[in-house]
């Protein structure tokens, strides 16, 4: 979402053809204060042991009387080697009230600092969809999102506190606005986790709050929320079964590298004796990291006999950072996934929103392809046999069926170092971005078919490329239905060109 997204809220069509295309404006009845209640924000902390999934709740509270928002804006950083972020969810305050839009994304920054310990979320209360609207906005103390991390097995982290905190990076970042959309509602003051006043004037990217020159007496913000930082504390976690994932007391045996497949192509769901040891054990390679691919392969490599067991006494190990990137390419129109790597892999696992059918695949791999909770994972790994460790390189991985965008990519040489990914999204398509329809034109429909898929489960554009409005390769979000309604209804700027 752009740093002032919520104030396309003020853009407004009123007949009901047209009640898709923009947030609602409610009406100016709503009472005048002095000034603007306020609320506050709080990352909870709380504990557990390496290994374990852990949820880490963002809360409203100490409502003012009069408190209302019809959206936030939030960027919370953690530390990425202690945790790794499987999910972010709605919580009462979005579900209770039927709160109409909700996305978070992962390392969305582009300032300095490392892009992959951020995660933004963002939610609005209403979308202009016709007769159906939120029943309340926020006015109730309750739980905002949940965001579910894995945390690390590296015993250095145990008896360590893990901060969970929000970071400003400019005035819009953690922020809420007033129903109309016409106030921003700023931070106030900030609490370190024990509840100690941190609040400063400090400059971007900081941890105090939004600073002196983000308040500039126009009236388009307010300083009402609060906000305080939370986290994790992480215990000891004894002893447990390193490679023994099906908690059968043996570890490194063939049904460990099935379970720990089947986790690849069900999901968490995969894990049904005790999950959080199950969880715990999957960190093979010993590198502080659990549910990962290199992991799989180096436990193919224990069980043919072509490595040895790391043990856990001396923690975890210093894993090397391949020095090239592997690139995974989806070609939207040829529906084709491919590799682009200098060096040779093992093994690969990919998400992809939507739902695809998986063809052509690799020789001397095995290729298996599940649809669950919305998504299609996709494992690409050796075939389980006596014989030595088996690569691939750069080209065509497999063609597919159906519709979906790749969203997460893991890849693995032989187990013992990190292999860095990006995702790449090809397409031959792109004529003119904001002609979601791809009819040469972009006009009062185009806007109806975005909103439609974004907001009601629409058909995917025929060009997904055009649906990205303001080209910024994030894929297609608030931003760029923003951007199209200002530039058709506001005199914004044009949308991007194709590249």
């Amino acid at each position: 979402m752009s740093k002032r997204g919520v104030f396309f809220l003020k853009s407004l069509l009123s007949t009901a053809m047209c009640a898709v295309l923009a947030i609602l404006l409610i009406t100016s009845a709503l009472p005048v204060a002095a000034q603007t209640p306020g609320a506050k924000f709080t990352i909870s902390s709380t504990s557990t042991v390496p290994g374990a999934l852990t949820t880490v709740e963002v809360t409203s509270s100490d409502l003012d009387a009069g408190f209302a928002m019809g959206g936030f804006d939030c960027l919370i950083e953690y530390d990425n080697a202690a945790l790794t972020l499987t999910n972010v969810s709605t919580g009462p305050v979005f579900n209770d009230c039927a709160w109409e839009y909700f996305s978070y994304r992962v390392g969305t920054t582009g300032d300095e600092g490392d892009p992959n310990n951020l995660v933004r979320v963002v939610a609005m209360a209403e979308t202009n969809n016709g007769p159906i609207h939120p029943s309340c906005y926020g006015e109730t103390a309750g739980v905002l999102f949940s965001i579910e991390f894995l945390v690390t097995t590296d015993p250095a982290y145990e008896y360590q506190f893990v901060d969970v905190k929000w970071r400003w990076q400019d005035c819009g970042d953690n922020a809420a606005t007033t129903i109309t959309g016409d106030v921003l509602l700023i931070s106030d003051d900030v609490f370190d986790y024990e509840g100690n006043i941190v609040t400063a004037d400090a400059g971007f990217p900081n941890y105090t709050g939004a600073p002196e020159s983000c308040d500039d007496g126009s009236g388009a913000t307010e300083r009402a929320v609060d906000f305080q930082h939370g986290g994790v504390e992480i215990y000891e976690n004894g002893s447990f079964g390193r490679g023994d994932i099906n908690l059968n007391g043996i570890a490194y045996e063939v049904a460990d590298y099935v379970t720990f497949v089947n986790y690849f192509i069900y999901g968490l769901g995969a894990f049904t004796i005790a999950p959080d040891p199950q969880i715990a054990n999957t960190d093979v390679n010993c590198d502080g990291t659990t549910l990962s691919v290199p992991d799989l392969v180096y436990l193919y490599r224990i069980i043919i006999g072509d490595a040895a067991p790391c043990g856990f006494k001396d923690g975890a190990v210093e894993t090397p950072i391949a020095a090239d990137t592997a690139n995974l390419i989806q070609n939207i129109d040829a529906k084709i996934v491919s590799l682009n790597y200098p060096g040779e892999l093992s093994a690969i696992f990919l998400i992809f929103d939507g739902e695809i059918a998986v063809t052509d695949l690799l020789p001397e791999h095995d290729v298996v392809a599940n649809f669950v909770s919305g998504q299609t994972r996709v494992l690409i790994s050796p075939p389980l046999s006596n014989d030595p460790l088996t690569f691939f390189g750069s080209g065509s991985l497999f063609s597919y069926t159906g519709v979906g965008t790749m969203v997460h990519a893991d890849a693995a040489f032989d187990g013992t170092e990190v292999i860095p990914t990006t995702i790449s999204i090809s397409s031959d398509c792109c004529v003119m971005r904001g002609d979601i329809n791809h009819d040469g034109q972009i006009d009062i429909s185009d806007i109806i078919d975005l909103v439609l898929y974004m907001f009601n489960f629409g058909p995917l554009p025929p060009c997904p490329e055009e649906a990205n409005v303001n080209g910024d390769n994030l894929g297609v979000d608030i931003s760029d239905l923003v951007h199209l309604v200002y530039y058709m209804f506001g005199g914004g700027p044009a949308p991007a060109p194709c590249n």
